[in-house]
């Protein structure tokens, strides 16, 4: 994760997912949220699509991509009661929290860029699921606000080719490409450049 997204700044951080039905968003999610607690974030986790850890979809995407010692660090719910006020209700009570999805929540996407202006120490994983022509269903202003934004693509069903790229990423490279099953960079043909040697391990880097 360190290699595909680079070095990221926390402040109003916030990763927009988007893609083709069945690509693999909630496993890049739960990758994310896997590298994020491997640096001793705290991170809280509505999935809000599969119902939360009552679904066999979610124990299965979260024992392939989160570790075990991982797992036992992240709040899990399956519900927001009250909608976006449930979940700003929490937000100030972790490091990252990850919406999956946004539209689950009926709120305007203006509610998006809100979170990050109201809450700008908390990171944000969000999936907007996209309308028949590609993009952003609700509107496009989401996607222009966000630092990171990822999309990720069908390429056959047979899962195994699923890719995301970076399509947005402030003060980082664009165009990278990482498997989804494979959990790497697969277009990377650039040489890094010298790095110290504490953030030349893969590891996610947040500048506080």
């Amino acid at each position: 994760m360190g290699k595909l997204l680079g070095d990221l700044q926390r402040f109003r951080l916030a990763i927009l997912l988007q893609g083709d039905p069945h690509a693999g968003k909630s496993e890049v999610c739960a990758q994310l949220a896997n590298g994020f607690l491997y640096i001793g974030m705290s991170g809280g986790y509505f999935d809000l699509e599969q119902g939360g850890l009552v679904s066999k979809d979610t124990q299965g995407a979260f024992n392939r991509n989160i570790s075990k010692e991982n797992q036992k660090m992240l709040a899990v719910t399956g519900e927001a009661p009250e909608g976006i006020e449930t979940v700003r209700q929490y937000a100030e009570k972790f490091d990252f929290i990850v919406i999956d999805s946004f539209q689950e929540l009926d709120a305007p996407v203006t509610a998006f860029n809100d979170l990050r202006q109201d809450f700008p120490n908390t990171i944000w994983i969000i999936i907007f699921q996209q309308n028949s022509k590609g993009s952003v269903r609700g509107g496009i202003k989401s996607a222009y606000d966000t630092p990171v934004r990822l999309k990720v693509y069908r390429v056959d069903d047979t899962f195994v080719n699923n890719y995301a790229e970076v399509e947005k990423n402030r003060g980082n490279r664009i165009g990278i490409k990482y498997n989804v099953s494979q959990k790497k960079v697969i277009n990377d043909d650039e040489k890094e450049k010298e790095k110290p040697a504490e953030t030349s391990t893969g590891r996610l880097i947040i500048y506080e």
